[in-house]
């Protein structure tokens, strides 16, 4: 199914499809103590780390804009550390990758689910934007696919059961462990109004909402004080809709509005092996050079020959990396 609705001469294509019964069977994230919730800060963003927000115009990709434009992106700014939009835009992910392999129709306007986006960037990784683009007419090559390997996910979790009454608190406490969530969301007409930074349905929406279609988002943070307590969303309508592109929705309606939440788990980078060397010499106040041998059983270095105390001599060494060193000198009777 494929929702759309006209705002201000802009048609906003969504594209989620749901299926409560994979939602369900998905493995929940660890179940939060009481301690786990109390001292949460009042707010959190990841906005940071998020690239510029890209439009899916008129298509249903929306999920895989959520999962791998969006929030697998801003995983990988985060494990780096860049914390600059360019840079994060630079290094964005291809939704196309995702979408043209998991759609169940042919064409570009078929919606997709969310647990098939997520399966595949765990089994097969996901492509970057600038070698795979937006195009979901194009076919995925095995060197496509090699590209992609290195960007796996190592896993995913449903963060609240559907009918959950801890939903908010649930995604805060994600949100504050740096984790950006993806949810779906049933969406109501007035959620399209672009001017509006929160939003805030009609009341006859809360009325109608079984026969609402469904649409993929990223969560980037929230504020405790933001209109009661509201998350700020990160959407693929372009820049032209909320705040250039973000929107905040309260938690009392986030409650009412998202049946489905995850959280994506990376894999850690690989620690950089330090590589330390160099040379190290002693030479006396005359020339000569005063040799030392590496004694591996006390782990230090012990001069060749006995010096009297107070013999002057040079410390030389070069060093393959920048480095602290810290060098101490002890007399005869083992003073500094």
């Amino acid at each position: 199914l494929l929702f759309f609705s006209s705002a201000v001469s802009e048609t906003y294509y969504t594209g989620l499809v749901f299926d409560d019964e994979a939602y369900d069977n998905t493995p929940r994230s660890a179940t939060l103590l009481t301690r786990d919730i109390t001292f949460l800060p009042t707010s959190v963003s990841l906005e940071a780390y998020t690239p510029e927000v890209g439009s899916q115009g008129q298509t249903g990709t929306c999920t895989a804009w959520a999962t791998a434009y969006g929030a697998r992106t801003i995983l990988e700014s985060i494990a780096y550390n860049r914390m600059n939009r360019v840079q994060s835009t630079k290094n964005v992910f291809s939704p196309s990758y995702v979408y043209n392999q998991i759609r169940l129709k042919q064409g570009c306007k078929h919606g997709t689910y969310i647990h098939d986006a997520l399966n595949l960037m765990k089994s097969e990784g996901v492509a970057k934007f600038n070698s795979f683009g937006f195009n979901c007419n194009k076919k995925v090559t095995y060197k496509d696919k090699q590209n992609a390997l290195p960007y796996k996910i190592q896993d995913y979790k449903r963060l609240f059961a559907r009918q959950s009454q801890n939903k908010v608190q649930l995604v805060k406490k994600a949100l504050s462990q740096k984790k950006p969530v993806v949810i779906a969301m049933k969406i109501a007409k007035s959620f399209h109004k672009r001017a509006e930074d929160v939003w805030k349905p009609k009341q006859y929406e809360y009325q109608h909402i079984s026969a609402l279609g469904g649409h993929a988002m990223v969560i980037v943070g929230y504020d405790d004080n933001k209109d009661g307590g509201s998350f700020k969303l990160m959407n693929s309508w372009g820049k032209t809709w909320g705040e250039n592109g973000f929107k905040w929705v309260r938690y009392q309606d986030f409650q009412y509005f998202v049946p489905y939440a995850y959280e994506l788990i990376t894999k850690p980078l690989p620690t950089k092996q330090v590589s330390l060397g160099g040379s190290l010499e002693f030479i006396g106040e005359n020339g000569q050079r005063m040799n030392a041998t590496y004694d591996k059983h006390r782990g230090i270095y012990v001069m060749n020959q006995s010096y009297y105390s107070g013999t002057r001599f040079n410390f030389i060494m070069t060093n393959k990396e920048p480095i602290y060193l810290y060098a101490f000198g002890l007399d005869a009777l083992a003073k500094s």
